[in-house]
Parts: structure tokens; sequence; C-alpha cells
């Protein structure tokens, strides 16, 4: 399959690891507080597939908030650009938690997007995820003890 992305270097490999150990880091050392656990509960409770949505920002840790509550064998894939930001003054100016502080997740939703929808629907589905989005921002703020955006 052709792609039209460089090799990654190994300066990019190395401060991928680094990143990650990191993310580990910051996991384990931080205190957790949930919004609407049990919608994502729910959804593992229900076997079927879904999409879940984030702010690309706020992504260092969030993939582990997933993992930590996914049952076992639920494979979780995500679903990223292919830009080589993962630099904190990048365009969308990454957050870093600090070790030992405390890490909220949010959940939200269903969206539905109907079978054969067009702009229209698309765009109404769209901003709903939007509202959501903006709207979980200040529900997690909350829950950290830290300013809303």
């Amino acid at each position: 399959m052709p792609t039209d992305i460089a090799p990654i270097t190994l300066k990019a490999r190395i401060l991928g690891v680094c990143l990650a150990l990191l993310a580990r880091f910051i996991y384990v050392s931080s205190r957790k507080r949930f919004h609407n656990k049990a919608l994502l509960d729910a959804h593992f409770a229900s076997g079927q597939r879904f999409i879940m949505v984030a702010w690309h920002n706020r992504n260092i840790v969030g993939p582990m908030g997933y993992v930590a509550h996914a049952p076992e064998g639920r494979v979780f894939r995500p679903l990223a650009s292919a830009s080589r930001d993962r630099r904190l003054g990048s365009w969308d100016r990454m957050i870093v938690p600090s070790p030992f502080t405390t890490l909220a997740y949010g959940w939200d939703g269903p969206f539905t997007v109907p079978k054969g929808a067009g702009d229209a629907e698309m765009e109404a589905v769209r901003q709903q995820v939007q509202e959501a989005l903006l709207g979980l921002n200040d529900r997690v703020a909350d829950l950290a003890g830290t300013p809303r955006d």
C-alpha cells in the first residue's frame, strides 16, 4: 500500500517511547475522577462497537482512562492524523498534566449518524458532538478542580 508519509526517524521513536512512559507515570501517580462512567460501562456491556471522540489536545492520558475500564479482550484502536506535531507549542496547545494531580474523564452520547445521512444530517450530528465535547470540558474541569477553558 503506497503512502506519502516519510518513515519515522529514530529520534521520533525515542521521543514517542519517552512520551508513553511519561503518560503512564502521570496516569498511575494521579487521582482519577469520572463523569458519567455508567454510560461508558453501558456501551461496553452492550457489546456493540463504538467510536469515541476527544479533543486532540487532551489525549496524553485519555486512552488510559478508556483502557482502564474496558472489559478484557476489548480492542482499542486509536485513529490519529498523520501530523508530526506530538510538540507542546504546536497548533493544538497540547495539555500535559503534572504527575500526582487529578485526572478527570467524562463521557457523553451516544450520537447516531443515520445510514445514508446527507450533508445536513451530518452537520447536525457534528454540532451535537461539538456541543457535548464543549460541555464535557466544563464538567471535567470542575471535577479536576482546574479552570475552565
